[in-house]
């Protein structure tokens, strides 16, 4: 709902009283909400500046995969589907991790998926503000803080959510609270991703941009297991 982009598994901090040895955990780096430029749950609509930036970063990649036909291979990524007019981007559309990694650069969003499940306690608070006072107080709290098309994409974004929280109920992947331990997540992958050259073959991408489109691509990255791991 806040649009933040950069919510990822290294922005926390851990703090252990050195009295009471009681240990709490702080979400960091929170400055990224509420751009003007997500302006659905998983829409973009980037500016001329941005979109600017964005072909631009889509060639690099296209130069790394098939550099002696990068502009046509550019050409090609542009036209994947998700992608329309002045580049207003769908994410939840996109296939391509190639394009995947070039939104996460431009926009800085971590995470370009939907979650494929949440709990009943998360679906309760935001199915509450599909409607009536709960609604009205949300966005009497943002508004004075936003400018007009941040506001709108708030609102915007707020709509997604709730429209995915009532889809995700109706397919029965709402799941109780009780029973998260019973939930078996998509492990994030790490390894190489696989990019097609404009022939159809293939060329393996590694380092860096493997995990950076993997970890935009997890679709359940943020579930409660996942936490879990960090601090076995």
């Amino acid at each position: 709902m806040s649009g933040q982009l950069d919510r990822h598994e290294l922005n926390y901090f851990v703090h252990i009283d050195r009295t009471t040895h009681a240990v709490t955990v702080k979400g960091i780096d929170n400055d990224a909400s509420f751009s003007q430029y997500r302006t659905g749950a998983m829409k973009f609509s980037l500016d001329k500046g941005r979109s600017n930036v964005f072909r631009s970063q889509v060639l690099l990649i296209a130069q790394q995969i098939d550099p002696a036909n990068a502009e046509a291979l550019r050409q090609r990524l542009l036209q994947t589907p998700g992608i329309t007019g002045t580049f207003t981007i769908d994410a939840s559309k996109i296939t391509d991790k190639t394009i995947t990694l070039a939104i996460t650069r431009v926009t800085g969003a971590q995470t370009l998926a939907f979650p494929d499940k949440i709990d009943r306690e998360t679906y309760d608070a935001i199915v509450a503000l599909k409607e009536g006072p709960r609604r009205q107080a949300y966005l009497d709290s943002i508004r004075p803080r936003l400018s007009e098309a941040s506001y709108n994409a708030a609102v915007s974004r707020l709509n997604d959510v709730i429209a995915l929280a009532e889809r995700l109920k109706s397919e029965n992947k709402v799941i109780n609270n009780d029973a998260w331990a019973d939930v078996q997540e998509t492990p994030l992958q790490t390894g190489n991703i696989t990019a097609h050259k404009l022939n159809g073959n293939a060329k393996r991408l590694g380092g860096g941009i493997a995990k950076d489109a993997n970890q935009a691509f997890c679709p359940s990255f943020y579930a409660r297991d996942g936490f879990e791991k960090l601090f076995r």
